[in-house]
């Protein structure tokens, strides 16, 4: 027996498991399923690098850092309990997030509710456009300082990114390149080296006819002679390998 063991949590613990992981779950269900002879060699891997099916793999992904922090309740190493500042039943209180707390799962459900509204309204989306954050910038670059990366400033990188997705979707809605739209949504995603990235979906007036497609979109390196510029930001930012 292992001294000042807490039964009531360890049992507390183990209803919780046996309850909502679905690991634990599967072990169990193999468990009762083999004879005795069978269960002599049996063995149970979890692979790291699994992602439970139908949830974003953003969310299981291993931890970049080596330091994690733990909070230890009614434990002698607890500081809140000792803070005479600080009264612990009040802390860690269950909180509902709103819809309008960006990135909640209420906000990302009624995002998406409203982008189906626009399915049922205009039909399918007729453009998928992705705008994505260029370290190279000279907004972001003449910002840092003779040491720092781009990805040293967070702040920069956000503020440009986000001034140039308003400038890009202006563009798209007032400028007409692709003709009059309907209607608009978009998605913005964070990169793991901390550089953000938008997906973008039109609904356009004018649907696209399948004989327009590559009038478009160019999947083709731009000709050098025609157009330097754009040729040289394809070749620099769009193409693997050296």
């Amino acid at each position: 027996m292992i001294p000042n063991l807490k039964r009531g949590l360890i049992e507390s613990l183990q209803t919780v498991l046996r309850e909502n992981n679905h690991l634990i779950q599967s072990f169990r269900s193999n468990l009762e399923s083999r004879s005795f002879d069978e269960l002599q060699n049996f063995k149970l891997i979890i692979h790291a690098n699994r992602v439970p099916q139908d949830e974003h793999r953003g969310q299981y992904n291993a931890p970049t850092i080596e330091e994690v922090a733990v909070l230890l309740v009614n434990e002698d190493k607890d500081a809140v309990n000792n803070d005479a500042n600080i009264n612990a039943n009040n802390v860690g209180q269950q909180v509902i997030l709103p819809s309008s707390f960006t990135g909640s799962r209420r906000y990302m459900h009624e995002k998406n509710q409203d982008a189906m509204t626009y399915v049922r309204k205009f039909g399918r989306p007729d453009l998928f456009i992705t705008f994505t954050c260029n370290p190279e910038w000279p907004e972001i670059k003449n910002e840092l300082f003779q040491v720092q990366k781009s990805f040293d400033r967070h702040d920069i990188i956000s503020r440009a990114f986000h001034l140039k997705l308003k400038k890009c979707m202006r563009v798209l809605k007032n400028k007409y390149i692709f003709g009059d739209v309907n209607c608009y949504v978009y998605n913005v995603e964070w990169k793991k080296r901390g550089l953000p990235h938008c997906h973008i979906l039109l609904w356009l007036q004018t649907k696209i006819q399948p004989d327009e497609i590559d009038i478009t979109i160019f999947a083709e390196i731009p000709n050098k002679d025609r157009d330097p510029i754009l040729y040289e930001i394809v070749c620099k930012n769009m193409i693997h390998g050296p």
